[in-house]
């Protein structure tokens, strides 16, 4: 992928997480419902860039108040479970971190060895 495009991906991608988390935070008109679903859908893309990128919406969404993503966590629960097999570290290590957060916020306990 062309550098300019990576570029421009990441902060069009940026901008995004913005809007959709400031419309969340103010309770403006925003399906949530539909956003978790093409996320729930893309997980499987095999691009490495566009997992991590979806995984990062996850942690958009689990970090607005306004929002509680654990209801939702059923729906993509098994895709972060494939992405933790992922060949790149960086999107490994990113489904491994939103999983460690989920499993905190349940009061579990992670012990790395």
């Amino acid at each position: 992928m062309n550098e300019d495009v990576r570029r421009a991906a990441q902060l069009l991608d940026s901008k995004l997480k913005e809007i959709v988390a400031e419309s969340l935070n103010t309770n403006q008109i925003f399906d949530l419902n539909s956003l978790v679903s093409i996320i729930c859908d893309k997980l499987n893309a095999l691009n490495p860039i566009i997992r991590q990128m979806l995984v990062s919406w996850i942690d958009v969404l689990d970090s607005i108040p306004n929002v509680n993503i654990i209801h939702s966590l059923p729906r993509f629960l098994s895709q972060l479970f494939q992405v933790l097999g992922d060949k790149n570290k960086d999107v490994m290590r990113a489904a491994d971190q939103r999983l460690t957060e989920f499993l905190k916020g349940f009061g579990i306990v992670i012990y790395n060895f």
